[in-house]
C-alpha cells in the first residue's frame, strides 16, 4: 500500500511541475530547455523500472514480485541504481587493448552509439545486453558466433550459454569480454542475466 501511494504522489508531483513549466513557458519559444528534456528522460527512466510496472487497474507485479524488486533495490549501491535511470553503455570493440577491468563507458546517446563503435554492452540495471551495430567487425562477428554475416545468424536461439563456452577456452575476444561481463557482474547485489 506504502508503495503505491509513493508512485502514485511522485506521478502527481510530476505532472504538477509539467504543468507549471508549460504553464509559464514563452509560447513563442515553444522549446523545451535542457533541464526540462533531462527531467522529462530521468522520469521516464525511473517509470521504467520494474517496481512501478502498472496498468489501469494498479500494478501488474503480484506482492511477491513486488517485494522481490523493492527489497533488490534496498541491497543496491547508488552507484547500480544510476543504471535504473541512466543505463551504462560500455564500448567493447576494443577489449582486447585494456588496461583496466572495465571498458571505456560512453554517453548514452543515440550520437554515441552512432559514432564510437560496432558493439556494446548495456547495463540498465536488471540486465546487460550485448548490443551489436550492422558494421561489426567480420572478426568480432566469427569470433563471438562462428559466423561471417548477420545473415548466416539465428538472433532467436542465441544466449550466453551457447555464444560463450565456458568449459573450453575459444578465443581471445570471447575470454576478454567474459572477463568484463564477470567484473561488471561481481559488483552487483544480484546477478544480471546477458541479452544478445
Amino acid at each position: 500500500k506504502n508503495l503505491i501511494e509513493a508512485v502514485n504522489m511522485v506521478e502527481k508531483k510530476y505532472n504538477e511541475v509539467n504543468d507549471l513549466y508549460f504553464n509559464n513557458l514563452n509560447l513563442s519559444k515553444k522549446e523545451l530547455s535542457e533541464e526540462m528534456k533531462l527531467f522529462c528522460l530521468y522520469f521516464l527512466g525511473i517509470m521504467k523500472n520494474k517496481l512501478f510496472n502498472k496498468n489501469e487497474r494498479g500494478f501488474n507485479n503480484d506482492n511477491d514480485l513486488t517485494t522481490f524488486f523493492r527489497t533488490r533495490i534496498q541491497k543496491t549501491k547508488f552507484e547500480d541504481i544510476i543504471c535504473f535511470i541512466y543505463p551504462r553503455i560500455y564500448l567493447i570493440d576494443n577489449i582486447l587493448d585494456l588496461d583496466s577491468e572495465f571498458p571505456l563507458i560512453i554517453n548514452n546517446n543515440k550520437e554515441s552509439m552512432d559514432t564510437q563503435g560496432s558493439i556494446f554492452l548495456v547495463d540498465d540495471g536488471f540486465q546487460l545486453t550485448l548490443y551489436l551495430k550492422n558494421n561489426v567487425d567480420k572478426n568480432i562477428l566469427y569470433d563471438l558466433f562462428g559466423v561471417n554475416s548477420f545473415n548466416e545468424l539465428n538472433l532467436d536461439i542465441i544466449n550466453e550459454s551457447n555464444v560463450f563456452d565456458y568449459n573450453e577456452n575459444k578465443n581471445e575476444f570471447n575470454n576478454k569480454l567474459i572477463e568484463v561481463i564477470d567484473n561488471i557482474r561481481a559488483g552487483k547485489a544480484l546477478f544480471q542475466n546477458l541479452q544478445i
